[in-house]
């Protein structure tokens, strides 16, 4: 009987469990947010480094039926914004502002829908201490499970290197942390052997002399620095155009798959 009960308390464990979602590791991309599969959220985020005002982003997607769809969020040491918008368009349907508090605290919001949408959260937001900043959000009323995995294996995000060519480690805010020497290797056009010894090393010039004669833009950058930190940057030979609507960034890369960014995420746009 004592073994029955065990498993019985095991497998509830295991269902609630199963029942929250970590924002650890979750999507930091809004072409790609993370769907979510059940009524709550739960996860930390970290401390920066001191000096380094940057905010975390993490996008999530949803659906909601036609009715009041219910958000509940408790929040500890955590100062940032929740926003609501609809993935067609973008179109904002609630913000809640949160100031960190020692003692926690706990709002809610209520989005009224006439028809059924698919929604994407946006958690942005850091620590203002030291210590790592605890977010809950639960969902409920007409609050529909996203059936997607957030991330489609035919289309790769852009990634950011933390690398330095130079040879020299920093931290988020510029500080030297440690170096290592860089050995370099000079070819031997005539053997076609490296003097130094060591293995020729690829290049990492995506571009060369012939392509950009063949095409002179592909020198020329466009590069989109956002707040959080990230980094969009492409070739102007890889894009068709780019432009702004009603507040949104539309990027028309070549490959078909288009990018759309809120002007408030923005930092920087430049063409180099």
């Amino acid at each position: 009987m004592a073994k029955i009960r065990i498993r019985q308390f095991q497998l509830f464990l295991a269902a609630i469990l199963a029942c929250v979602v970590s924002v650890s590791g979750q999507s930091t991309d809004q072409r790609f947010p993370t769907g979510v599969r059940t009524n709550e959220i739960t996860g930390t985020i970290k401390a920066r480094d001191i000096g380094d005002s940057r905010l975390t982003t993490y996008y999530f997607e949803f659906g909601g039926e036609q009715g009041d769809i219910f958000i509940n969020v408790v929040s500890r040491n955590f100062d940032g914004d929740i926003d609501v918008f609809t993935v067609d368009g973008l179109k904002p349907l609630s913000k809640i502002v949160i100031y960190a508090d020692a003692g926690g605290s706990e709002t809610g919001r209520i989005v009224y829908l006439r028809k059924f949408e698919k929604l994407l959260l946006r958690v942005q937001g850091r620590s203002p201490n030291d210590d790592p900043a605890t977010i809950r959000i639960k969902f409920g009323g007409s609050f529909v499970a996203s059936k997607s995995a957030g991330r489609s294996d035919d289309v790769q995000a852009p990634e950011i290197s933390r690398g330095n060519p130079g040879g020299v480690r920093v931290n988020s805010v510029g500080t030297i942390v440690g170096s290592q020497p860089v050995q370099k290797t000079e070819p031997n056009v005539k053997s076609g052997k490296t003097t130094s010894g060591a293995k020729p090393v690829a290049s990492s010039r995506t571009t060369t002399p012939a392509d950009a004669a063949a095409d002179p833009l592909a020198n020329i950058r466009l590069i989109i620095l956002f707040k959080n930190g990230n980094k969009f940057e492409r070739p102007m030979s890889e894009i068709l155009r780019f432009t702004v609507d009603k507040g949104i960034l539309l990027v028309f890369p070549k490959n078909g798959n288009i990018g759309r960014y809120l002007l408030l995420d923005i930092a920087k746009i430049t063409v180099e």
